[in-house]
């Protein structure tokens, strides 16, 4: 083979050059990555047991999801994790089977489980390792929590509708809450009780389906849209109501104020309190492409909209 290339340099240069115009041609669909991706093998329960102990909750809800498990072919290992007012547990499966057919065995099995304690909640189970992480971007500006909030959700919205991001998770805030706090003069005034107002903030701040109406050609969906968003829409809402037309409304009952469950972790950047949103992709994507479609939305300065 050498001596035939040494005495036809014409081919051998011929061959490099076909050589080379492939690779040119090829490499944009070359999958560029900076850790290899991993195939999904392992499925996550979660159980939230409000006011448990981990004790509690170890005998509780990790036994029960444990015995469920035994029937599921195909697992490698699993472990689960008794926590305060929670139970977290991994199913690991054996490299070779069809994943989805082991996540729909795994939730078939936790679904069939009907002797949690009665103050447990619904599980959850979702399958991990379908998106790889590719960013994550701290967010700081407004201090109010309220308006920082805002702000991120605003970035999260823009990198979905000109980003062309799939999926951007908020970080560094607990759950939004309404605060309502009664004012005991206006209760005695108005002859209403705190139990008058729990029953009216639960009748009448709904968000479910009701039902459906089939007709010949389509099928029209029925749903309760009445959720109270914002503290002002909450204020509205009427408590008592008179056969002359008069009406007692939870704002003149209550300060209403929007905020958080908990406080949150003390962190700085700059000594300013910042919010990070993380964006991962779907595995078949790659994380370059990713990455440069999402770098104009948060790069400082960026002149509007991002072209498409």
């Amino acid at each position: 083979m050498i001596r035939f290339f040494a005495a036809h340099p014409t081919i051998a240069n011929l061959l490099m050059i076909l050589f080379l115009a492939a690779g040119v041609l090829v490499s944009p669909s070359l999958l560029r990555e900076t850790f290899p991706h991993a195939e999904p093998s392992e499925v996550e329960i979660n159980v939230p047991y409000p006011g448990a102990r981990p004790e509690d909750v170890e005998t509780a809800i990790c036994e029960r999801i444990e015995t469920a498990l035994d029937a599921v072919t195909g697992i490698e290992r699993h472990a689960c994790d008794a926590r305060e007012n929670a139970a977290r547990a991994v199913v690991r499966m054996r490299e070779g089977d069809d994943f989805q057919a082991f996540v729909a065995e795994v939730k078939s099995e936790i679904d069939a489980i009907t002797d949690f304690p009665e103050r447990a909640e619904a599980a959850t189970t979702r399958p991990l390792g379908l998106t790889d992480f590719v960013a994550s971007v701290a967010i700081t500006g407004p201090t109010s929590r309220r308006d920082l909030h805002a702000y991120a959700d605003q970035i999260r919205t823009d990198m979905r509708r000109w980003g062309g991001i799939d999926r951007v998770d908020i970080r560094g805030f607990s759950t939004r809450e309404f605060q309502i706090d009664l004012r005991a003069a206006d209760l005695r005034k108005f002859g209403v009780s705190v139990a008058d107002v729990a029953r009216a903030v639960q009748a009448a701040s709904l968000e479910l389906p009701t039902g459906s109406i089939e007709a010949a050609t389509e099928t029209l969906l029925i749903r309760v849209d009445e959720e109270r968003r914002t503290p002002d829409t909450l204020a509205a809402l009427i408590v008592r109501s008179t056969a002359q037309g008069g009406v007692v409304r939870l704002g003149d009952l209550a300060d209403i104020t929007a905020g958080f469950a908990a406080d949150d972790d003390v962190i700085t950047f700059d000594g300013k309190p910042p919010r990070f949103w993380t964006s991962p992709k779907p595995a078949p994507k790659t994380a370059c492409a990713h990455s440069t479609r999402s770098r104009p939305i948060w790069r400082p300065n960026a002149p509007g909209p991002p072209p498409a």
